[in-house]
């Protein structure tokens, strides 16, 4: 995901709105996680000489590029965080006399930031929220902790924005032609496709390429572990349900590995304990906060920084892995993926997608003793 600026705002422009005169200073990204996809939205915020805050969000949703405004303010009889949770899609909530009907509950994350902010804005950090709506007024109530803030707003056009901000001939006339978007963020889907499909084909090429010089197809290790054969890794008493071969494809190497199916007695959790090259890895299965879409994971590149689970890291490797025996339980009618490996310091993430799926996965390498001492 590119947090770069789709639109043509810029920090610096300075603008009228509702009779006041405002000055953008800053830029964040958030997003949520919201039926089976990651969401962004870009939010502006916009300052007077006097230190009154608004901002303007910008969402390019299923239904098109969406403007709307904000401003911060106090309720009479504010809700406190514990009322506020307790709300559902579908509930009302009255605030000084107006009633709302709730149109999602759920919580953000902040991706990125540029400039300046409101106070408790800062990359990383995690508010619950739900929006609420009562004709053309906009409700926004968020709450980190027993801390709660209330936002009023309104859905705003492409020509008032362009108007706030004085834009004028050819400048008016592009930006309501992209509905405020940049020509970049315009070309982005296309250029994301063609990069997903340029990454995963450069894979391929690179792995079956004959010339200059063939790329020598490691052999598997021999199994040195049974089907049956029950052990205990990092705390955990896990069963081996299965034992399949995989052939890995990178730029510049092929081998295969021994791949065994784990499951852990107590409570069903399923692992991966991987035998490849020398070493093993115990590969753990999680539910990120935020998932990339497959489209978007085959778009990422070696060396590229990407955010999983909150965690900051950098991708070191792109690999194509080909499944020589029952397909893998998270892509039942898989067989070939296509992942990546991604770092954070000592921390090390694996992420396998196929058209429909990703998988995430914490790898952590286990000592060759430690994992015959467990099984034997």
């Amino acid at each position: 995901m590119s947090f770069a600026n789709p639109t043509q705002i810029r920090l610096g422009m300075e603008g009228t709105f509702f009779s006041k005169k405002y000055r953008v200073i800053g830029r964040a990204v958030l997003s949520t996680f919201d039926f089976g996809r990651v969401y962004y939205w870009h939010e502006f915020y916009l300052e007077t000489s006097g230190g009154s805050l608004a901002t303007l969000v910008f969402e390019n949703n299923d239904d098109g590029p969406m403007w709307r405004w904000f401003t911060m303010f106090e309720p009479r009889k504010p809700l406190t965080a514990d009322e506020a949770a307790m709300k559902v899609t579908t509930d009302s909530v009255t605030i000084d006399d107006d009633t709302f009907e709730i149109t999602r509950v759920n919580r953000s994350r902040v991706c990125y930031i540029a400039g300046r902010t409101q106070q408790g804005v800062r990359v990383g950090s995690v508010a619950h929220y739900f929006n609420a709506r009562s004709g053309s007024q906009l409700l926004v109530v968020s709450w980190t902790g027993q801390e709660v803030e209330f936002y009023e707003g309104l859905n705003v056009s492409v020509q008032m924005v362009m108007s706030g901000f004085g834009f004028s001939g050819p400048r008016r006339f592009y930006f309501a032609a992209l509905s405020g978007r940049s020509l970049w963020s315009y070309r982005a889907p296309i250029l994301a496709t063609l990069s997903c499909v340029a990454v995963i084909a450069g894979v391929i090429w690179w792995s079956d390429r004959s010339s200059p010089k063939p790329i020598q197809l490691t052999p598997p290790p021999k199994a040195a572990l049974m089907v049956g054969e029950s052990g205990s890794l990092e705390g955990i008493r896990y069963r081996i349900t299965g034992d399949t071969v995989e052939e890995i494809d990178q730029v510049d190497r092929r081998f295969d590995r021994q791949e065994y199916d784990l499951m852990a007695d107590a409570y069903g959790q399923q692992a991966e304990l991987v035998q490849e090259q020398g070493q093993w890895l115990l590969c753990v299965p999680f539910t990120p906060q935020e998932s990339l879409a497959p489209a978007a994971a085959g778009a990422i590149q070696t060396g590229q920084p990407v955010v999983i689970d909150g965690h900051p890291c950098t991708v070191t490797a792109l690999f194509r892995d080909r499944i020589n025996g029952a397909p893998e339980a998270a892509f039942p009618a898989a067989t070939t993926l296509y992942g990546f490996t991604a770092t954070n310091g000592s921390r090390k993430f694996t992420v396998e997608w196929d058209a429909t799926n990703v998988l995430y996965q914490e790898t952590t390498k286990v000592p060759q003793s430690s994992i015959l001492a467990a099984f034997k």
